[in-house]
């Protein structure tokens, strides 16, 4: 992708949303994706996208799990189990470091 089409797809994140969001509130890859075919009428491999989306300052993040499903009273008894086993963790006097299931396959 030339340096004025780079600068262009710059711009436009700076000063546009992505359909249905705010400005600044972020793209993701695949809206990115559809604004680079539909504008420059190109596509890319998953290594040339990172590689320019490097290029412009960004890099690629992957979003957390959004639990819409999980009502109010779930959400506040993981709150209050997590809570409760942090403390219990932290006065047994052990040093320990707790991870969250996604971190615990290191």
């Amino acid at each position: 992708m030339p340096e004025e089409q780079l600068t262009e797809l710059k711009e436009l994140r700076r000063t546009t949303a992505m359909p249905g969001t705010a400005v600044g509130s972020g793209w993701t890859n695949k809206a990115v994706r559809a604004q680079v075919a539909e504008k420059f009428q190109v596509t890319y491999r998953q290594s040339g996208r990172h590689q320019r989306l490097a290029r412009l300052g960004w890099s690629y993040q992957r979003g957390r799990k959004l639990y819409q499903g999980r009502t109010a009273a779930d959400h506040a008894r993981y709150e209050r189990e997590t809570h409760a086993t942090l403390a219990r963790l932290a006065h047994s006097g052990v040093k320990r470091v707790p991870l969250a299931r996604e971190q615990s396959n290191v």
